[in-house]
């Protein structure tokens, strides 16, 4: 649900964002687990390819509309990488390697626009410390 999912969205206390991305990380193991590796079905609810890497999408979409947004979503997006890392070095030998391959495209493709909004920031520092030196030496010659 859109409205729900942007009411979320504006809670920024680190443990309430954690343990909901606990909790869709939760549910999708459940999936996953439901569905065993025979192909099944996907859950009629449940987006392809898992909630957690939805969620990251939809974040990222939102961040690419508005950039204002990047500071308050931060947290968000900071909790859904931790998580996903934790999970891939916590998942067990035994889980598909092709499983993992899969869900590392996955939010790789996800993150693939805020990667390049950060790139795209990261070019314009220079130049906005220059005219930050230069409107310092104007206010400094102004005294």
């Amino acid at each position: 649900d859109p409205a729900q999912l942007n009411a979320a969205l504006q809670v920024t206390d680190r443990r309430v964002v954690a343990g909901t991305v606990r909790s869709l990380q939760a549910l999708d193991a459940a999936r996953d687990v439901g569905d065993g590796e025979d192909g099944g079905e996907e859950d009629g609810d449940a987006p392809p390819g898992g909630l957690v890497p939805a969620l990251m999408g939809h974040i990222v979409r939102r961040v690419a509309r508005r950039h204002t947004l990047v500071m308050p979503l931060g947290v968000w997006i900071r909790e859904v990488l931790a998580a996903t890392a934790r999970a891939a070095v916590s998942s067990p030998a035994s889980s598909s390697p092709g499983r993992m391959a899969e869900d590392a495209r996955d939010m790789a493709a996800k993150l693939g626009p805020l990667r390049n909004f950060l790139s795209e920031r990261v070019e314009c520092l220079p130049q906005l410390l220059r005219l930050e030196g230069r409107l310092a030496l104007l206010g400094d010659q102004q005294l």
